[in-house]
């Protein structure tokens, strides 16, 4: 995969060429990735829904897949025995990244354009719920 990620320093003049990064350092999911430029680090997956989580990618798409199938929040997190919380952030995030994850779940899963844009619909509804409104009071006995 570090053939095909560009450099991601703005002041390197390889910025967002391919074929200039290679890998340094552990394999896996958390691999590093250097530019052969600027000497520039940065992690494998940096830019992308995966960057920064401590779950195998893999499981972040299964959840996801699961959501775009109808699946409700809270029983993904069961399903997958994870939080409502984490389901919430990674459908918040996977909305930060759509174009990306549409172009993966097309491309590499198979999903059909409804069932992308079912899940966009799903979390457009969902994020309009997130809105943290002011607690009514309770009324008073007259």
């Amino acid at each position: 995969i570090a053939e095909e990620l560009a450099c991601v320093n703005p002041k390197c003049e390889q910025y967002g060429k391919t074929g200039t990064v290679v890998r340094s350092g552990m394999s896996g999911p958390n691999a590093m990735c250097c530019c052969r430029k600027c000497g520039k680090r940065f992690s494998e997956t940096y830019g992308t829904i995966f960057h920064g989580k401590h779950k195998d990618p893999a499981l972040i798409t299964k959840v996801l897949h699961a959501l775009a199938e109808g699946g409700t929040i809270r029983g993904s997190g069961r399903v997958f025995g994870i939080s409502k919380d984490t389901v919430i952030a990674w459908l918040v995030e996977a909305g930060k990244h759509g174009s990306d994850v549409e172009a993966l779940l097309i491309g590499t899963f198979n999903f059909t354009q409804v069932q992308v844009d079912e899940l966009w619909s799903f979390i457009g509804k969902k994020t309009t719920h997130a809105v943290v409104r002011p607690p009514t009071s309770p009324k008073q006995p007259s």
